[in-house]
């Protein structure tokens, strides 16, 4: 049941993970942190991996929630007129 629902979240997440990378052109920055997240805890630097893995996620959800509500707003003067 759990490897169903995480299945489930990944597959509904993936949508919106890809729109940001492709529409806010984040993906050079994705991939350079992942990099260092996955560096520091190599090198068992586990607070600072943390650290940048919730900077990481807030930078996300706040450039998906811009591109999102810029392209959701009503276009001027398209009142349905």
């Amino acid at each position: 049941q759990t490897q169903a629902m995480v299945a489930r979240l990944l597959n509904s997440s993936d949508r919106y993970t890809r729109l940001q990378l492709v529409m806010t052109k984040g993906l050079r920055r994705a991939e350079a942190e992942h990099a260092l997240i996955v560096d520091y805890c190599r090198k068992g630097q586990f607070d600072q991996a943390v650290d940048l893995l919730r900077a990481h996620i807030h930078h996300v959800k706040t450039e998906l929630m811009r591109y999102v509500t810029k392209t959701n707003r009503p276009k001027a003067g398209a009142g349905g007129k």
